[in-house]
């Protein structure tokens, strides 16, 4: 019966060990999923630089709800803060 579990859970192993090796592969022409197979290496900096400043807006929302909510006293007093920082961040995607 012990030779049985042990075998079983060697079997077990060695199949995920297989499953986790089954993945999907891609050419290297960077084509995969969230990648745009029209951006070349000569568009990347400006997509960089566009990315980031979309990251830094939000990051500067965040930390402005952080703070507000920090400074509440009352829970209509954090609503306000998440309304505000939901219409700031409203603001900024229709920006981008």
């Amino acid at each position: 019966m012990i030779r049985t579990v042990a075998a079983l859970l060697t079997f077990a192993a060695l199949a995920a060990g297989s499953a986790a090796q089954a993945q999907t592969v891609y050419p290297s022409t960077g084509v995969g999923p969230g990648v745009n197979p029209g951006m070349n290496s000569g568009n990347i900096g400006a997509h960089k630089q566009k990315e980031l400043a979309k990251i830094q807006q939000k990051m500067g929302i965040l930390q402005q709800l952080q703070s507000c909510v920090n400074a509440a006293q009352t829970t209509d007093a954090i609503r306000q803060c998440n309304e505000t920082a939901h219409s700031e961040a409203g603001q900024h995607q229709k920006k981008c």
